[in-house]
């Protein structure tokens, strides 16, 4: 199942665009408030309405449903079309939303289930507000309800497009139950090397995007989900922001996969649409950069569609995997971003200055002073300039470099100090 392309018509801040989403990965960015996150709140709405039965437990929705607010300013009404693909089948669905009515989904007439049923085709929805929570009980799995089963395929839908802050609770009742049932299996069959395929999955996930962590397990007394990170064996909430929210979104998805597909030799090969607002959330730039190219390869069928802001998110995907999203338009950007240096990303793709403007601006007169001559004022403010920057900064650098060979050097400056 794939998204091909998506279409927006007084939706927000959008009059009309159309974005071709047709590939494995969309990498989507621009400033604040350019309409990133309401291609995939679009996304995620479109696929509850038309699917509620899907995507919602006890009748009440788990995403957000189209408000007044969501039609732009001075219109009547929105229009969202979006082409789904299956194989060779091809599913466009075009819902009207007016203000104060009910949204009117048009879609194919026939046998809309046999392209797209809840057991094989799903799509998740992580936003920006998805923080762990980190209270007393937040990674403590209570008992296993009398009528719980673990695996109900419904489970891999639940909560799938929550909007909102996602505490994950369910991922970790549900691999406490089926840890419960795995250990089970091991004293009956007497064989303790017996792995639950579904936990088998989630494990080998976790393995395959945090490098170094293992034995994701939950701890009996006292009761609480625990990792081994290198020698150490640390409670999940012990792990910091980065880690738990990379451990928590790739066992979610792996868990989802896992149920979706649970007849298949690998459940990690399964499909699904997968949408994530700010993909580098509280990671580190060093994981910012691995972690597309992790998730790809621990999921290599689904199709990732995220929001970034950052430069070593963008160098680390093809080209023309990236959209820049400006003025709600869908705009090819101004320069390349794969393998670029995160300067050049900043200052060429997102036309963010690379110097605080106080510095740009010393650098510049440093220039000017050197220009006219003018070599012990320029000395004089680069020395400052070199308190603030260091004498290793690379404009530092030149301009000690340039000031040498313009003859106004002190020879008994301490040069790289």
């Amino acid at each position: 199942m794939r998204v091909r392309r998506l279409t927006l018509t007084n939706y927000r801040g959008f009059e009309q665009a159309t974005i071709d989403l047709d590939r494995p990965l969309t990498v989507l960015f621009g400033v604040n408030g350019s309409g990133k996150s309401s291609v995939l709140n679009a996304l995620a709405t479109l696929t509850t309405n038309l699917y509620p039965h899907a995507y919602s437990t006890g009748g009440q929705y788990w995403c957000h449903s189209f408000e007044n607010h969501d039609i732009r300013e001075g219109c009547s009404r929105l229009e969202l079309s979006v082409d789904w693909t299956n194989a060779d089948v091809s599913l466009p669905v075009t819902e009207v939303f007016a203000r104060d009515q009910k949204p009117n989904v048009r879609k194919p007439v026939g046998d809309v289930g046999a392209l797209y049923s809840a057991a094989r085709a799903l799509t998740i929805f992580y936003g920006s507000a998805r923080e762990v929570a980190t209270d007393s009980n937040a990674f403590i799995p209570v008992q296993r309800d009398n009528g719980e089963t673990p695996d109900r395929p419904e489970l891999a839908t639940h909560d799938a497009l929550a909007v909102g802050h996602l505490k994950f609770r369910t991922l970790f009742q549900w691999f406490k139950n089926r840890e419960d049932t795995e250990n089970e299996l091991k004293v009956s069959r007497q064989d303790l090397t017996l792995e639950d395929p579904q936990l088998a999955a989630v494990r080998r996930a976790v393995a395959g995007m945090l490098p170094g962590f293992s034995g994701l397990r939950i701890q009996r007394d006292p009761l609480h989900m625990v990792i081994r990170k290198g020698d150490t064996l640390l409670a999940v909430d012990q792990l910091s922001d980065g880690e738990r929210l990379l451990l928590a979104l790739t066992a979610d998805l792996a868990r989802r996969l896992a149920i979706t597909y649970a007849d298949a030799p690998d459940p990690l090969s399964g499909e699904a649409i997968v949408l994530i607002d700010e993909v580098e959330l509280h990671l580190h730039p060093t994981w910012q950069r691995r972690v597309l190219g992790a998730l790809r390869s621990t999921f290599p069928n689904c199709q990732f569609i995220v929001t970034t802001h950052s430069p070593q998110v963008l160098s680390e995907v093809p080209n023309d995997a990236v959209v820049l999203v400006k003025d709600f338009q869908f705009v090819r950007p101004g320069a390349p971003t794969a393998g670029r240096d995160s300067n050049a990303i900043l200052t060429e793709a997102m036309g963010t200055p690379d110097r605080p403007v106080a510095q740009a601006a010393a650098i510049e007169s440093i220039g000017a002073l050197l220009d006219e001559g003018r070599h012990a004022e320029a000395r004089a403010q680069l020395d400052a300039l070199a308190l603030q920057l260091t004498e290793r900064d690379r404009e530092v650098v030149e301009l000690r470099t340039m000031l040498h060979f313009l003859g106004g050097d002190d020879a008994a400056h301490p040069q790289g100090s």
